[in-house]
C-alpha cells in the first residue's frame, strides 16, 4: 500500500516546486530618485538646435511629501486632480528652463493640450488645480537666455502613463510675437530598490 503513495507524493512535490518558481513576484520599484529627461528640437528665431534637458528629484532635494506626490503622479500614473503636478526639466545649453503644471488623468494615446502659459515659476510637487473641472492638460513656462514664451499651443501625446512618457509638440510666441517651436520626447524613470 505504501509503495502506491510514493509516486504520488513525489509528483505532488515536483508540481508544488514548479508552481512556486513560476509565481515569483517581481519586487515593486520604490523610487528614491525621479529622473526626468527631454530631448528634441527647439526652433528659435535665430534657427533650430537639438536640445537635451533633465531634472532630478529626491526627498532630499524637495520636501518628502512633494516627492511622494510626484512619484504617485509621474511614476505610478495617479490622477493629478484636484491638485496639479508641477515639475521641471532644464539645461545649461541656452540656459533653458521648461516647467510643467500637469492636471487630470493620462491614458495611453491621449493628447493632453496646452492650457496656458505660467507667468512665473512654481515649486515642484502638488500645485493649484489647472481647472475647476477635472480637465486633463498642462500649463507651461518655457524660457531661455534669448526667448520667453508668452503664448503657447500644442500638446503632449501620452505614450506611457506609468511612468510618464510622451511626445511634445509646441508652437510658441514671445511678447513681441516672435515664433518658436519645440518638439521632442519627455520621459520619467525611477531609481531605487526594485527599479
Amino acid at each position: 500500500m505504501k509503495q502506491h503513495w510514493v509516486p504520488l507524493v513525489l509528483s505532488f512535490l515536483v508540481f508544488a516546486s514548479t508552481c512556486s518558481t513560476s509565481s515569483v513576484v517581481e519586487p515593486r520599484c520604490e523610487p528614491t530618485i525621479l529622473d526626468l529627461s527631454f530631448s528634441g528640437t527647439l526652433s528659435l528665431p535665430e534657427g533650430p538646435s537639438s536640445i537635451t534637458l533633465g531634472g532630478l528629484y529626491s526627498d532630499g532635494l524637495i520636501p518628502p511629501a512633494a516627492f511622494d506626490y510626484l512619484v504617485d503622479v509621474l511614476f505610478r500614473g495617479a490622477p493629478a486632480h484636484p491638485e496639479s503636478a508641477v515639475f521641471e526639466v532644464f539645461g545649461s545649453q541656452l540656459s533653458i528652463a521648461f516647467i510643467f503644471q500637469l492636471g487630470g488623468t493620462r491614458g495611453v494615446g491621449a493628447r493632453l493640450p496646452v492650457l496656458g502659459v505660467l507667468s512665473q515659476g512654481l515649486p515642484p510637487g502638488p500645485g493649484q488645480p489647472v481647472s475647476a473641472l477635472p480637465l486633463s492638460g498642462f500649463f507651461l513656462l518655457f524660457g531661455s537666455n534669448a526667448y520667453l514664451a508668452s503664448e503657447a499651443s500644442g500638446s503632449l501625446l501620452v505614450e506611457s502613463a506609468a511612468p510618464l512618457r510622451g511626445y511634445i509638440d509646441l508652437q510658441m510666441l514671445d511678447a513681441v510675437d516672435r515664433p518658436a517651436s519645440l518638439q521632442g520626447n519627455l520621459a520619467v524613470s525611477g531609481v531605487g530598490p526594485g527599479c
